[in-house]
């Protein structure tokens, strides 16, 4: 899955969103092309390389070129993306951008949503902000957004409300029940578009998670700030599959006063009961005695057939048993054809990738007994029949 992880480290803006997926592969033409289908007009956009703090990244421009933009109500702002040509997939997303805000809107100035009419997020600078954002995850096949913490800026902001204190009412509503960090930057470091984007769209916020990146996009908000880079990066990549999990016990049992002639026999016992894996480890007990610490590895529920045998088996009065967390490969089984035979490979992936590859011993020794070869020499073979499998 193809996933994109916000680093909000210093707010998060429309703007900033749009430079950070150019930054990261988004073409400036297609979203060009892309927005023109919504019939809008009366702007230009610009983005330019720049840097902010030391951070080097695309800084984004929406420049209204037309008169003073009309206050527009949610209903208007629907239809207007509704009834465009934009893909289906880009249209849901900034419906539902825009109806988070909305819903946040109507809560803050404590009116029903039908009656709110958006001032900042009505202008066009707002909407090219909103439905962008839709266009570059569309564009860059993004399946699912993460986000970090929220960084916050402090201070008082004029807008069509008045002064607000910063963060604004409506960001406030936006990112509640959302982590966030508070700062001293005496800025609107988050906006309500930006808060917008991610609350709508982030299935989770905090650490990154696992992924493979394959580009790091960044965006440039509009002023320099002493504190931090005004800036924003979105990791884009694919998420990173873990290792299957289970769980495995753990029983164990130290003998100082056995033969070790039968140490070989528990084996058998123990792989007849079950086990996943014996092995045995020579240790010194109290007085200095050598001893014997047999170890099993079993399912928890062949565990009272282990026990059964360690206490008929062995000298022991007790045993030990720990619960074990084991991560294991994807495991495949197919068969290869060697000049001394077919030949039984297992082969561990992740991720979907084959990592490691290996022929079942039981296989190879069966064919040194037969062919009268060095076993050695029937691991060769199979591993150069697998270099040629994967150079073709």
């Amino acid at each position: 899955m193809k996933i994109a992880y916000f680093d909000c480290f210093s707010g998060i803006s429309g703007d900033m969103i749009l430079g950070a997926f150019i930054n990261a592969g988004l073409k400036r033409k297609t979203l060009e092309a892309q927005l023109a289908k919504l019939r809008l007009g009366g702007y230009t956009l610009t983005a330019r390389s720049a840097t902010r703090g030391g951070l080097r990244g695309t800084r984004l421009k929406v420049t209204v070129t037309g008169k003073r933009p009309p206050r527009r109500t949610l209903e208007a702002i629907v239809k207007r993306i509704e009834r465009s040509r934009l893909p289906a997939e880009v249209k849901r997303t900034a419906v539902t951008i825009f109806e988070t805000l909305g819903r946040a809107e109507a809560k803050v100035h404590s009116m029903p949503l039908s009656k709110v009419h958006f001032h900042e997020a009505g202008a066009v600078d707002s909407i090219i902000d909103i439905v962008g954002a839709a266009i570059g995850l569309h564009e860059l096949e993004i399946e699912q957004v993460t986000c970090s913490p929220i960084a916050l800026g402090c201070g008082l902001v004029n807008c069509e409300h008045g002064t607000l204190p910063v963060p604004v009412p409506a960001v406030v509503e936006l990112l509640k029940g959302k982590p966030t960090i508070g700062t001293t930057v005496p800025a609107e470091l988050t906006t309500p578009t930006g808060a917008a984007i991610v609350a709508a769209l982030a299935n989770s916020f905090g650490e990154q998670p696992p992924i493979l990146t394959r580009a790091v996009g960044t965006g440039l908000g509009t002023r320099d700030n002493e504190q931090r880079p005004n800036a924003l990066r979105v990791f884009i990549g694919e998420t990173v599959a873990p290792a299957n999990t289970d769980r495995i016990l753990e029983v164990e049992a130290n003998i100082d006063d056995m033969s070790p002639e039968v140490i070989g026999y528990l084996f058998d016992c123990f792989f007849e009961a079950g086990a996943l894996d014996v092995y045995a480890t020579p240790i010194y007990m109290k007085k200095n005695r050598p001893a014997t610490k047999i170890s099993v590895l079993t399912r928890p529920d062949l565990l009272p057939a282990i026990e059964a045998v360690f206490f008929a088996e062995t000298s022991s009065f007790g045993i030990r048993v720990r619960s074990l967390e084991r991560k294991k490969l994807q495991r495949e089984e197919r068969t290869i054809q060697t000049h001394w035979g077919p030949v039984a490979v297992v082969s561990g992936r992740l991720n979907g990738r084959v990592i490691k590859q290996a022929p079942e011993y039981e296989a190879c020794r069966a064919i040194a007994r037969k062919r009268r070869v060095p076993i050695r020499a029937v691991y060769d073979e199979v591993a150069l029949v697998l270099a040629r499998s994967r150079s073709t």
